[in-house]
């Protein structure tokens, strides 16, 4: 006779908690058989138990998600930084614009007051903008006095000093008063004749008394003026073209006084051309120093003084 059972079959301990279980029911008048179910229809309600690697996986998939979601903001900051990076260097390097019809860069002008060299007592390219009489100097510690600080026909145009529509003699002085001296002017005149000159005054102690180098367009000359009688000291021929840069260049050392002038496009000659000897005045400022007529327009683009000195006497 067959043998019935009347308990269920106990699990065995490596198949509890897994995906099946094996469960025996006894059941009337048949044979005795293990039924294999799955959990959800022995339980109902109750999820299908998922094996370890799949829990495993889908635990680092959400770890996975999480870290990239949280890594966003920090990726499209270093975006952010890398293409503003990439602009900046672009704007800082963009390429200057070419001046109309040339293949260079064109030149921006400034005011900017440059820097003195050793032994150097005023400098002036005349480098600023537009402006009546001339101001300061471009070595930016210079102011230019008398004349050409109070006076119309003195002004700033084109980056040149310009003196025009003067009648007579006028001044323009800089830098403090010392002894010697070597100064040097680059200047055009438009037209000659009536007296009208182009010159640098040194030693200057007043209007009626001064050392001064200057061309009229045929003769160069050293004069003074001792209490307002010009005398001649030195001169020599040498012809000027009108409308043409020339570069005058005057000396005081000791008693001894130098000049020489030649074309701005030309190289500076080795001698000096005239020089002379006086004990008139020891001391005083320096400048330029001209004598115009109503249509005459004198323009400079450079003056420069140095200290004179046994090594520079050329």
């Amino acid at each position: 006779m067959p043998i019935r059972s009347t308990q269920p079959l106990a699990l065995l301990p490596e198949q509890a908690g897994w995906a099946e279980d094996y469960i025996g029911q006894a059941q009337d008048h048949a044979p005795t058989e293990n039924k294999v179910r799955k959990r959800s229809s022995v339980f109902p309600g109750r999820k299908p138990y998922a094996s370890p690697t799949r829990n495993a996986n889908a635990s680092w998939t959400r770890k996975g998600l999480s870290y990239i979601i949280s890594a966003v903001p920090l990726i499209v900051l270093a975006l952010g930084i890398s293409v503003a990076g990439f602009v900046l260097y672009g704007l800082s390097h963009a390429q200057t614009p070419l001046s109309p019809g040339g293949n260079t860069p064109p030149t921006h002008q400034t005011s900017t007051a440059q820097p003195t060299q050793p032994n150097v007592l005023a400098e002036d390219s005349f480098r600023r903008p537009d402006q009546d009489q001339w101001g300061t100097a471009s070595d930016g510690h210079n102011q230019w006095t008398i004349d050409a600080n109070t006076k119309q026909f003195f002004s700033i145009s084109n980056y040149t000093g310009r003196i025009a529509g003067g009648q007579g003699p006028l001044e323009a002085l800089t830098g403090k008063s010392t002894d010697n001296v070597d100064e040097t002017v680059i200047g055009t005149v438009n037209h000659f004749g009536n007296g009208v000159n182009l010159g640098i005054t040194l030693r200057w102690q007043n209007p009626n008394n001064w050392y001064k180098a200057y061309v009229d367009g045929n003769q160069l000359f050293i004069v003074k003026w001792v209490n307002q009688q010009p005398t001649t000291l030195k001169q020599m021929t040498v012809p000027v073209s009108e409308g043409v840069a020339q570069k005058l260049r005057f000396r005081s050392f000791g008693t001894t006084l130098f000049a020489k002038v030649w074309p701005n496009n030309k190289n500076e000659p080795n001698d000096w051309m005239i020089t002379a000897d006086d004990h008139s005045f020891t001391t005083g400022q320096f400048g330029i120093r001209v004598l115009e007529q109503p249509a005459t327009v004198i323009s400079i683009t450079l003056f420069s003084a140095k200290v004179a000195t046994a090594q520079n006497d050329m």
